[in-house]
């Protein structure tokens, strides 16, 4: 009949189009955290030990740097046995501190941290008292001292350290490695500070640790530095082995 239709359209299979998978949507840039006001305020009220404490490990490097300067000053405020068990546990993450004022300024902060350890200074109001030895050897050096009509010029007399003391080995055990560190630091001006300290220090230790505490120093530096030039001279076209075309 006039109606049917032809066998080629009957069973004709209908084209399936895949639907379009839509982009994935584009994360929104998010604008920079500004610190905010609660953030940079430090609270005046905490005695200086817990202050330090709190804001020398701050995400802020302005707070950390203004508590990095204040190291020494705890350090001689709360004596030989907190200064040990208090701050030098604070000292690593600074000696890898990503600014490098705050690493430069550490290393004059150390020089204060041995001297309190070393018990060579006279600062601070919570000093440990000094025990009948120590009384008696003041009064020793005192009576031995030479009258200031001598016509010898002597330089000013330096006292000796308590190598014996248990601070004394923190300070070679755990402050002097963080010294040798920093003066390899990328930053000139760190190593400038760092090595400047050391000499200081290098006047006050025990004389028999001069050699292993400051000169290991230098003479690593050397070794390092005489390492680089033979490793040059055996590869002189770089890492790669190949020389400039001539």
């Amino acid at each position: 009949s006039s109606s049917s239709v032809p066998p080629q359209q009957q069973q004709r299979p209908q084209q399936v189009v895949p639907a379009e998978t839509p982009p994935p949507p584009v994360p929104a840039v998010q604008p920079l955290q500004q610190p905010r006001f609660e953030d940079l305020t430090i609270d005046d009220d905490l005695p200086l030990l817990p202050r330090l404490q709190r804001y020398v490990q701050s995400s802020i490097a302005l707070q950390r740097l203004v508590h990095v300067r204040m190291l020494g000053e705890v350090a001689l405020e709360i004596g030989q046995q907190l200064t040990a068990t208090e701050l030098v546990p604070l000292l690593p993450p600074l000696v890898k501190d990503g600014e490098s004022i705050i690493r430069q300024r550490l290393c004059a902060e150390l020089k204060i941290l041995c001297l309190v350890l070393m018990g060579m200074t006279t600062g601070g109001t919570n000093k440990e008292p000094p025990t009948p030895e120590m009384n008696a050897k003041s009064n020793l050096n005192s009576a031995s001292r030479i009258p200031p009509s001598s016509s010898s010029s002597l330089l000013p007399q330096i006292p000796k350290p308590a190598k014996s003391s248990k601070y004394y080995k923190v300070m070679t055990h755990h402050i002097f490695p963080h010294l040798f560190t920093l003066i390899s630091d990328p930053d000139n001006e760190v190593r400038r500070a760092a090595s400047e300290n050391i000499v200081k220090l290098a006047l006050r230790v025990d004389q028999n640790d001069v050699v292993t505490l400051a000169l290991s120093i230098p003479l690593r530096l050397v070794k390092e530095g005489q390492k680089r030039a033979m490793s040059s001279a055996s590869n002189p076209g770089g890492p790669n082995g190949t020389k400039d075309p001539a």
